[in-house]
C-alpha cells in the first residue's frame, strides 16, 4: 500500500495504464465512418462489431475460471496476458481488417471482426479484472485511472478528427458505362496507418502496467442516427462523443461528489436526447432536420451530451461501488457488461434481422 503523499508519477502511470482498457474498442468505433464505407457490411458494421465485442465477454467466464482453480494466483499475470493480447490485435487488423470471407452466401469482414473480438478482451475483463487490482493503492489514484480509461476514447477521437473522412462520396460512372458507382475521398492517412497509432498507445499502456506493478466498457445505432445528415456528420458525432467521457471523468476529479438524487435527475436528463437519438436511427434514412444545419447541429450534440452524462454517472457509480472492496467492485464491473451484452444484442438483431433500420443505395439506378 502506498503511503499518504500522492505521487505524481504513480498518476501518469495510472493514466497511461487506464488508456489501454478500452482503446481497441473505442478507436475502432471512431474509425467507423471510414470502415462503414469500406467493407462489406456497410451500415450494419457497427452492429456485427458490437456483437464481436460483446462475445468478448467470454474473457470474464475464463477469469472467473481461473480463479476457481487458482484462487491463490495474483492479478498481474492475467493483466499482462490481456494487454499483450490486445496490442497484437491492433497492430495486426492494421494490415489485415480488408481480408474477407464469403459467409452464408455473403462476403463479411472476418478478419476484422475476428481481431476486433481479441482487442475487446482487454475492456470487458477489465471491469472485473483491473478494477479489483486497484484496491491495493489509494482512492486517489481510480480517479486518474478512470481519466486514462477516458483517454482511450479521447485520443483516439483526436486522432480521427485531424484523419479526416475526405467528404461525401461522389457518383460516378462505372467502367461498363451503363451503372453508377460512389467514389470515396481519401482522408488525410489511411485505417492502416491509425490503428499503428492505436498499437503504438497499447504498448504504452503495457509498459506503465508493468512499471505499476513492479512499484507495488447504444452505439448499433449511431450509423443510422447520424449518416443521413453525411459522413462528416457521423464523425463528429463518433469523436467528440468519445472525447465526452474523459471530460467527465476529469470533473469528477476536481468537483465534489454529487448526491444520488442529483445523478438520478441527470441520467433522467438524458433520456430527452436519447429518444431524439433513437428517433433519427428508426426515422432513418428520412430524419427530421435531414437537410438543415440544425439538424447536423442538433444530433452531434445529442450524442456529446448523452456520452458524456453516462460516462459522468458510471465515474461515481463505480467510486460508490469500490466502498464495498474487491468484491464489490467486480459485482459492479460484471452487472456493467451484462446490460452492455444484453442490449448489444437485441440491437444486433433488430439491425440486420428487421426493418427499423434502414440503409438508402449511395447512387441509385437512374
Amino acid at each position: 500500500m502506498l503511503g499518504a503523499r500522492r505521487r505524481i508519477f504513480l498518476d501518469v502511470l495510472m493514466a497511461c495504464w487506464g488508456l489501454g482498457t478500452w482503446l481497441g474498442v473505442n478507436g475502432l468505433y471512431v474509425q467507423l465512418p471510414l470502415l462503414v464505407e469500406r467493407l462489406p457490411e456497410g451500415w450494419a458494421l457497427p452492429s456485427s462489431m458490437t456483437v464481436a465485442i460483446q462475445l468478448a465477454n467470454v474473457g470474464l467466464i475464463a477469469y472467473a475460471a481461473m480463479r476457481r482453480l487458482l484462487p491463490r494466483a495474483p492479478d498481474s499475470p492475467y493483466i499482462y496476458i490481456l494487454l499483450s493480447v490486445g496490442t497484437l490485435a491492433l497492430y495486426l487488423n492494421s494490415f489485415l481488417y480488408t481480408e474477407t470471407a464469403v459467409l452464408g452466401e455473403a462476403n463479411r469482414s472476418v478478419s476484422f471482426l475476428a481481431l476486433t473480438f481479441f482487442a475487446a478482451l482487454v475492456g470487458c475483463t477489465s471491469s472485473v479484472l483491473f478494477y479489483p487490482y486497484l484496491r491495493h493503492f489509494r482512492d486517489v489514484y481510480l480517479a486518474t485511472y478512470l481519466v486514462g480509461e477516458g483517454l482511450s476514447g479521447f485520443l483516439p477521437s483526436l486522432f480521427a478528427l485531424i484523419q479526416g473522412v475526405g467528404g461525401n462520396p461522389e457518383c460516378v460512372l462505372s467502367s461498363d458505362n451503363k451503372t453508377m458507382e460512389a467514389v470515396y475521398p481519401p482522408a488525410r492517412f489511411n485505417t492502416t496507418v491509425f490503428l499503428i497509432l492505436l498499437g503504438c498507445l497499447a504498448t504504452v499502456s503495457l509498459v506503465s502496467f508493468s512499471l505499476i506493478d513492479n512499484l507495488s466498457c447504444f452505439l448499433s445505432e449511431r450509423s443510422y442516427s447520424c449518416m443521413p445528415y453525411g459522413t462528416s456528420v457521423y464523425h463528429l458525432a463518433v469523436t467528440l462523443g468519445s472525447m465526452a467521457n474523459p471530460v467527465a471523468c476529469l470533473a469528477g476529479v476536481w468537483l465534489k461528489p454529487v448526491r444520488s438524487r442529483v445523478l438520478a435527475a441527470m441520467l433522467c436528463a438524458a433520456l430527452i436526447p436519447l429518444c431524439y437519438i433513437i428517433s433519427t436511427a428508426l426515422l432513418s434514412p428520412s430524419p427530421p432536420l435531414r437537410a438543415e444545419t440544425s439538424g447536423r447541429v442538433l444530433v452531434v450534440l445529442s450524442w456529446v451530451l448523452v456520452c458524456g452524462v453516462l460516462s459522468y454517472g458510471r465515474m461515481w457509480v463505480y467510486g460508490w461501488a469500490r466502498r464495498g472492496g474487491a468484491t464489490g467492485m467486480r459485482a459492479c464491473g460484471a452487472a456493467t457488461q451484462l446490460g452492455s451484452a444484453v442490449g448489444s444484442l437485441a440491437l444486433f438483431v433488430l439491425v440486420n434481422y428487421s426493418s427499423l433500420f434502414t440503409q438508402p443505395e449511395l447512387c441509385p439506378a437512374t
